[in-house]
């Protein structure tokens, strides 16, 4: 059996603070989600629901504030039983 990659949240959650400083969450023009973002928030999904994509959000809008968070909210719509 193949190893499985490690999973480290923090390290997610600091690359979305990144991604969301740097180029954002979404594109405006024209309108989509940040490629990486969508692969972080299915692979959270995947590994612990609502419930981790939750937690790691609030991380990330406690360093990022409410306006990036947004942002995420939006990336995020319809991975899961997330709605942005």
């Amino acid at each position: 059996m193949m190893p499985q990659p490690s999973f480290d949240v923090q390290d997610l959650i600091d690359e979305l603070i990144a991604i969301g400083r740097g180029r954002g969450f979404v594109r405006a023009s024209p309108f989509r989600a940040d490629a990486r973002t969508l692969e972080i928030g299915r692979a959270l999904d995947r590994k612990g629901g609502m419930d981790m994509m939750r937690s790691v959000h609030d991380a990330v809008r406690e360093i990022v504030g409410g306006g990036l968070s947004r942002e995420l909210d939006v990336a995020w719509d319809g991975i899961g039983d997330w709605l942005g």
